[in-house]
């Protein structure tokens, strides 16, 4: 895995991909 870059992860490697996800599918539902 690459290392966290300051400000990137802030909220959870985990928490911020799934926030990337959730916008990417929101844009396509809409």
């Amino acid at each position: 895995m690459n290392e966290p870059e300051p400000g990137e992860h802030t909220i959870g490697s985990l928490g911020w991909s799934d926030l990337a996800e959730l916008a990417r599918c929101g844009q396509e539902y809409e």
